[in-house]
């Protein structure tokens, strides 16, 4: 009896510890989702006070990727040649994100628009995408990109979207699954094989499903059917991933991608290019994409 009188004493000792460290990883993704996030409006807000070219340089990291003509370039090197130029306004604010369990990598998303003017009539407006990546005690901006709305969009697009992280752990968002029986760029390159020839049914093998979909005059896409739904509409029959640059979070929870996609739909000969960019995430079913942002070239202005 008094065998298992402390056999019963342990298990609940090892029980309470398991809850403490549960809740005290819980608490930890809570602060670093919360610190992400104000991240994301400080950056903002000093994009609107100062210039958006010191907001870029004070946020971006060291290897910051942004796209420049639809190719990926070094963010710093690309504003070191952009001029100060105070009367310009970007705004934008995030209303869509995720965070990794370990808290070091994120990404957030949400509308944006361009003045060339403060206070004046925007010249675009779209959806940012932002990753981003804990460095000294802070987030720094990692890869920016987005979507451009043509110009007879509708405003409300930016409206009602989803906006993950107060609740970190949430059973509508799948959680992270290490394994080691799936590694994430061949199922990647097996998705980059398929997408060649069925384009919709790569995605229905790989697409999370709590995905984020961005594309130009669309609104933001959260869930596989919708992305489903899109993809019927489009009618591509070939995709044609050209991966110009990768990374993962320090826990191997996210992988990314980013490059050129070569789209090729049924109803047209002629071939579509613009850039990419996808993460990875392992879930129960295996690695599935839960981003997926393609920019189609814009038309050079003349």
């Amino acid at each position: 009896m008094k065998m298992k009188f402390i056999r019963h004493k342990v298990l609940a000792m090892l029980m309470a510890l398991f809850l403490t460290g549960f809740s005290f990883a819980q608490e930890k993704v809570q602060q670093a989702w919360e610190q992400l996030i104000a991240n994301e409006w400080q950056f903002a807000q000093m994009a609107l006070e100062a210039s958006i070219k010191e907001a870029f340089e004070h946020y971006l990291s060291p290897d910051g990727i942004l796209f420049n003509g639809g190719m990926p370039i070094n963010g710093l090197k690309l504003y070191q040649m952009v001029p100060l130029q105070k009367e310009q306004e970007l705004k934008w604010h995030p209303t869509y994100g995720r965070i990794s369990s370990s808290g070091d990598m994120g990404f957030t998303c949400g509308p944006f628009t361009y003045s060339e003017e403060r206070g004046g009539v925007p010249q675009s407006k779209g959806y940012f995408f932002s990753i981003w990546k804990r460095r000294d005690s802070t987030y720094r901006l990692l890869l920016d990109g987005g979507v451009v709305h043509e110009k007879n969009t509708a405003v409300n697009l930016s409206a009602a979207s989803p906006l993950y992280g107060r609740e970190p752990i949430d059973d509508a968002v799948p959680s992270f699954v290490q394994t080691d029986q799936n590694i994430p760029e061949e199922e990647f390159a097996h998705f980059c094989t398929i997408a060649r020839e069925w384009p919709a049914r790569a995605y229905r093998q790989y697409l999370s499903a709590v995905p984020l979909l961005l594309r130009s005059s669309w609104p933001l896409l959260t869930s596989s059917r919708a992305v489903f739904n899109y993809l019927s509409e489009q009618s591509a029959k070939f995709h044609d991933y050209e991966v110009l640059g990768e990374g993962k979070s320090v826990d191997g929870e996210f992988h990314y991608y980013y490059g050129r996609l070569h789209i090729r739909h049924k109803a047209s000969a002629l071939l579509e290019s613009g850039y990419f960019v996808q993460v990875w995430q392992s879930e129960k079913e295996g690695w599935k994409i839960v981003a997926d942002v393609y920019q189609a070239d814009l038309p050079k202005e003349t």
